[in-house]
């Protein structure tokens, strides 16, 4: 059995594949872009006792991101 991806693992994943975190947090979340106009939002943490796992909205093949968080 696997392990959950932790926010640590997202963004990691998200830097080494090109997107760019940028310098502003909107509701403890870390804003990161690709290409100047996708955005996604990582969680400022892992526990997210209320919502689906964060890598629902990561797991797209390359070249399908979309500009939603997590949708």
């Amino acid at each position: 059995m696997t392990r959950p991806l932790s926010v640590a693992d997202i963004s990691s994943y998200l830097a080494m594949t090109g997107w760019s975190r940028q310098p502003v947090i909107w509701r403890g979340a870390a804003v990161w872009v690709h290409e100047g106009d996708h955005e996604i939002l990582v969680p400022g943490t892992d526990d997210l006792g209320d919502a689906p796992p964060p890598e629902r909205g990561c797991a797209r093949p390359p070249g399908h991101a979309r500009s939603a968080a997590f949708t």
